[in-house]
């Protein structure tokens, strides 16, 4: 059996954001932007960014972190580089940053606590009917993210989240060139 999925909401992700830590929200916001998957999220270190791209940050996802083995480049929105900078500020370049422990399962296991518990305590803790299973969970922030790209083209969604598209291995993008692909999507990502 498999359940309708529930479609995160723009005004559900600010009463998310409303009350939530500063840390937090921000890679929240930085997953919502990028597309990329909570595992690849808190193993991120600041090593793997690249800070001077037209006031975005751009995360250079290496194989050894992806799922499936697979490189690829992810975007942070204007907002979501905003508001990660003074985080950057205060950790070295092989300082995680989001991540809460070296081990992946357990720093992966924190971050859906801290949501789920959130989400509680604010009236969004639903779940799907006969399930365990929270309806606005860490992926909802990358499928939030594919959902508004796919309008834009579906394929282009699948390029950045790193997932497989048709004939994907051909189309091979300078940083700039996926830089201006990004920014014709990017008023659709925008939290505020």
């Amino acid at each position: 059996v498999k359940k309708e999925l529930h479609g995160l909401t723009i005004d559900e992700i600010h009463r998310i954001f409303e009350s939530l830590k500063y840390h937090d929200k921000t890679m929240f916001m930085c997953q919502a932007s990028s597309g990329m998957r909570i595992g690849e999220t808190v193993q991120l270190r600041k090593r793997h960014l690249i800070l001077d791209k037209d006031d975005r940050i751009i995360a250079k996802v290496p194989h050894t972190m992806a799922k499936f083995g697979k490189a690829r480049t992810a975007i942070f929105s204007i907002e979501a580089s905003k508001r990660l900078r003074p985080l950057l500020k205060k950790k070295d370049d092989d300082d995680l940053v989001f991540g809460s422990s070296e081990n992946i399962g357990s720093a992966i296991t924190n971050k859906e606590k801290i949501l789920r518990t959130h989400l509680d305590s604010i009236g969004l803790g639903q779940r799907y009917e006969g399930a365990k299973t929270y309806k606005i969970n860490t992926h909802s922030f990358r499928a939030y993210f594919i959902t508004k790209v796919s309008r834009h083209d579906p394929n282009l969604a699948k390029f950045f989240a790193g997932q497989e598209g048709y004939l994907l291995q051909y189309d091979r993008l300078t940083d700039e060139e996926k830089l201006d692909l990004y920014k014709g999507c990017e008023r659709d990502l925008l939290i505020y």
